[in-house]
């Protein structure tokens, strides 16, 4: 208490047992030790010499988990920050007549003076051991540091700016524990920071670390890894949060830049991509409209590049959604009015690199993904450079997994309600024609691995869709290209593709004014006949469909004798399968058959006598037989 000559090295031998009492499970004790802490601060005559290690075992009180505890300890530290005033009155008078006006109104409660000068004048003798127990191996070290760091930048204000460097070290690091409550208590910090330090200071710092953790060549020396990336990128969303817009309005399109980096958008990781939206929604709430009108469709693209991603949760989806809606309230419009003022102009600039794309490392495939589930009634007015992209990128020889997922999202837009479809400006039909060519025809020609059959599937279902919507010119149902691979879909190994297949050429053949000469139709039926005989009965079923609108094909002059080998070679295949063991395919041949009775009634009257006597059942045999004679 009053000095001496061992009192340093008492001083010295006290210290660890003291710092072991803040952890003390008892509160009268933590008050006792922070009394004892105090008046030694008050009145200790080496005090000046140890406020360094004084102070931090001190303050440690104002985070105490006790209300009581904290408020003594703030009304003791009221009193030390008054006694150094009043000893230093003569260096401090200028401060204390003439008190600043750049921090008073500030979101944190503003110690005294002396309380902050204290701090200030042993910050930097501080800081290091802090920064090292951030990363002890014991939690309650951890927590305790990470409060206290917390409770000197307080004090710092913007003294701290010196400091910075050091200081974002320490939260990179302390980012990288375990426990989530020592990580919330370095988020407030990097909140101080970003309020009192000038983003001029913190924020080169902290983009060349955002920038070294994803991989490229940087000077950063943050080590190169998803916990780095994570890290570095929840400390820049709280910078951001914490930040004055007055701060950060020089910077916007540094900020924009950085948030923007491809190799962020494109991370599988969850909490990457959550830290991303979260400082890009940090960001959009710190800009007014005019800034956010500049930097939107940057922004806007990185959201919808993120959103396209597979692995997000409802909460993170909904985290991304909510970042877009503030992106359109900041500029005084709704989400769906961003779509109509960027997509264009976002699909013309990725355009270019559509042949190029890899699922593993395009982001702005995740945007053109994004752009085609979620441009609505938008979506039409896009289809010319929708349909570039498409020609660009589903060539059979480019990444699969762009285009199985491209048909997939495809599939469900031509199926769609119509204001939410490629078809909402009623201009599908005009780009049929380059669809059917470039992108669905290429990806259903044969060729050998299970890759391209599973690509033959979704195209043919992609054609299937297509068929359906009501845009399918007439024209193109007798394309020389379409109907010659058809046979060979119809003979693919896997089964989805021929039922497909069947479904598809129906519907394009039900399409109005249809015409197919008779050499096609000659060519097509043994094809189709021969699907009778496929190993699944719904294939069987689904020819037998197609059939029956096939046989109203053939025009009503056809010539019967000319033909007759053709028409005895159809009967005869059809008439096998009146007998089928399954009563659902002789009903469903039946209708063929009626179909197909009007061609030449004496001819299959002629067939169906010479095998009716080979059937099982004749039931079916003889309602043919009336409904020819009825013809004939």
């Amino acid at each position: 208490q009053y000095g001496g000559g061992k009192a340093g090295k008492r001083m010295e031998e006290c210290m660890f047992p003291l710092s072991q009492r803040t952890f003390d499970q008892i509160p009268a004790v933590r008050l006792c030790l922070y009394q004892v802490l105090g008046g030694w601060l008050l009145n200790l005559l080496d005090r000046y010499s140890y406020w360094y290690r004084l102070l931090p075992l001190f303050l440690s009180g104002l985070t105490d988990e006790l209300s009581e505890v904290r408020e003594k300890v703030s009304l003791l530290f009221e009193e030390v920050g008054l006694r150094y005033e009043e000893e230093n009155e003569r260096q401090l008078k200028d401060f204390l007549d003439y008190p600043q006006t750049t921090n008073i109104h500030t979101p944190y409660p503003r110690p005294r003076l002396g309380c902050r000068v204290l701090v200030r004048e042993n910050f930097s003798r501080i800081l290091p051991a802090l920064i090292r127990d951030m990363t002890d191996w014991t939690e309650r070290n951890r927590l305790k540091a990470a409060e206290l760091l917390h409770t000197l930048l307080i004090h710092e204000e913007d003294h701290a700016t010196q400091h910075t460097s050091a200081i974002l070290q320490g939260f990179y690091k302390g980012m990288l524990v375990d426990e989530e409550c020592v990580r919330e208590r370095i988020d407030a910090s990097a909140e101080v920071i970003g309020y009192f330090v000038s983003s001029d200071t913190w924020l080169p710092l902290v983009t060349s670390a955002v920038i070294g953790s994803t991989g490229i060549k940087t000077k950063s020396p943050v080590a190169t890894s998803v916990h780095s990336m994570i890290a570095t990128l929840r400390v820049f969303s709280h910078l951001l949060k914490g930040a004055k817009p007055s701060s950060i309005q020089p910077h916007i399109s540094e900020i924009v830049d950085s948030l923007s980096i491809p190799e962020l958008a494109l991370s599988e990781t969850h909490d990457v991509i959550l830290y991303l939206v979260r400082s890009i929604h940090n960001f959009i709430e710190k800009t007014n409209k005019e800034d956010c009108e500049s930097i939107s469709a940057q922004l806007f693209g990185c959201l919808l590049g993120l959103s396209a991603k597979s692995i997000l949760t409802p909460s993170l989806r909904e985290n991304i959604t909510h970042t877009q809606q503030s992106l359109a309230i900041q500029q005084e419009m709704e989400v769906l009015d961003l779509y109509r003022i960027h997509t264009k102009c976002i699909l013309e600039q990725i355009e270019p690199t559509a042949c190029n794309w890899l699922a593993s490392t395009s982001h702005e495939f995740l945007v053109f993904i994004s752009i085609l589930n979620h441009a609505g009634t938008h979506l039409g007015s896009l289809l010319p450079v929708v349909t570039d992209i498409l020609i660009s990128c589903m060539s059979p020889k480019k990444d699969n997994v762009i285009k199985l997922e491209i048909f997939n999202v495809l599939v469900s837009l031509l199926t769609a309600d119509v204001k939410a479809s490629l078809d909402s400006e009623g201009e599908l039909k005009d780009f049929v024609p380059q669809l059917l060519h470039k992108v669905v025809l290429p990806n259903c020609r044969w060729m050998i691995g299970r890759t391209p059959g599973v690509m033959r599937t979704a195209s043919v279902s992609c054609l299937w869709a297509l068929a359906k919507t009501g845009s399918f010119p007439p024209e193109l149902s007798c394309d020389k290209d379409l109907l010659a691979v058809i046979p060979t879909l119809l003979e693919d190994d896997t089964e989805s593709t021929r039922l497909s297949t069947c479904k598809a050429f129906k519907e394009i053949i039900s399409v109005p004014n249809v015409h197919l000469s008779v050499d096609q139709l000659h060519v097509l039926y043994p094809h189709l006949v021969k699907r009778l005989d496929d190993n699944r009965d719904d294939v069987r079923v689904a020819t037998c469909k197609l059939l029956a609108r096939f046989y109203k094909l053939f025009p009503s002059d056809y010539n019967t004798e000319l033909y007759g080998a053709h028409l005895t070679d159809m009967y005869q295949g059809l008439l096998l399968h009146l007998d089928d063991p399954l009563q659902e395919i002789q009903e469903e041949v039946y209708t063929v058959l009626v179909a197909a009775a009007n061609l030449c009634p004496r001819k299959l009257m002629e067939q169906l006598d010479n095998v009716r006597h080979k059937h099982r059942v004749n039931l079916y045999c003889q309602k043919l037989s009336e409904h020819v004679q009825g013809i004939i």
